[in-house]
């Protein structure tokens, strides 16, 4: 159910409208389709992603030789030559391997492959440490792998632009209105979504992909507001708690590193609702750490 969320709609999030769909298709709900549909479009929110998921959902029960086809197309697509060379021939079960090669994929396009390597780095100490302190586990790596990416491709201005332009071509272009409402406009007050058109949506968009490479630095026009400054530093201090744990890491404490690696999995939600689970974020990650690695 993850891997159709993320590799078709690219949010994780939507693995569990996946999971109901394939429920009802299995007959395990006992309430209609019709009625889930309508639930969904009751809730009013992302409806044409939760009920595309749902169908999704009901395909891998009904026909999963289409759903292996469409996400073998996906991966074709998007397993690049540089993220295989970044990836190289670092040896990890088959599941591993490909979750991972998965998310070098994403930050390739995100920054570059120097940020996939980074990326890489930290895992691979991980499954180090992992595989000292028992062999069989591939629990504390996943984590790791899962998060690290989840921080590092945070939802900046430029790759909003980016998974704009990626849609817009997967469901064949043309005419589109977009509606927008970016935070530099919340800044200064606007309280409305934007409309915009293709004709000048797309140029936009290309040219603010193209501009990724600036992110983070002095020359990004976005990266001075609160909410990004606090979404660089997430990746910062993640990287160092882990770093810190893994001498610590052994068959006894794999279950709180476990738990620690997964804290950002709670880092939800844009602007003022992201900043509130960032705090609880805070507040847990040095509890854990203590208890893992001492004071």
């Amino acid at each position: 159910a993850t891997g159709i969320a993320e590799d078709l709609f690219g949010d994780h999030a939507l693995a569990n409208v996946v999971v109901l769909g394939a429920a009802h298709q299995a007959g395990l709900l006992p309430v209609s389709g019709s009625a889930v549909r309508e639930a969904i479009r009751v809730n009013g929110v992302a409806v044409r992603a939760n009920l595309a998921a749902f169908e999704w959902g009901r395909a891998a029960v009904a026909r999963p030789d289409r759903v292996r086809a469409a996400l073998a197309k996906v991966t074709a697509v998007e397993d690049t030559a540089q993220a295989r060379t970044v990836l190289g021939d670092w040896r990890a079960p088959a599941a591993l391997r490909a979750l991972v090669l998965t998310r070098i994929t994403d930050l390739v396009g995100y920054q570059d492959t120097r940020y996939a390597r980074e990326y890489l780095d930290l895992v691979r100490a991980v499954r180090t440490a992992e595989t000292r302190a028992d062999p069989g586990s591939t629990a504390l790596t996943e984590a790791v792998a899962r998060n690290l990416h989840k921080l590092m491709a945070y939802k900046d201005e430029y790759e909003v632009a980016r998974l704009h332009l990626r849609h817009r071509d997967e469901l064949g272009g043309g005419a589109m209105t977009w509606h927008l409402h970016p935070p530099l406009l919340r800044a200064f007050g606007m309280r409305r979504k934007i409309k915009l058109r293709s004709w000048l949506a797309v140029p936009a968009f290309k040219a603010l992909a193209a501009s990724r490479r600036v992110r983070g630095s002095w020359l990004d026009p976005f990266g001075h507001t609160g909410v990004r400054r606090v979404e660089r530093e997430l990746v910062g201090e993640y990287r160092a708690a882990v770093e810190r744990v893994l001498p610590a890491v052994t068959a006894g404490s794999l279950g709180a590193c476990v738990e620690l690696a997964g804290l950002p999995d709670g880092v939800r939600g844009y602007e003022d609702v992201k900043l509130a689970s960032v705090a609880g974020y805070r507040e847990r990650l040095p509890v854990l750490l203590r208890e893992i690695a001492g004071p």
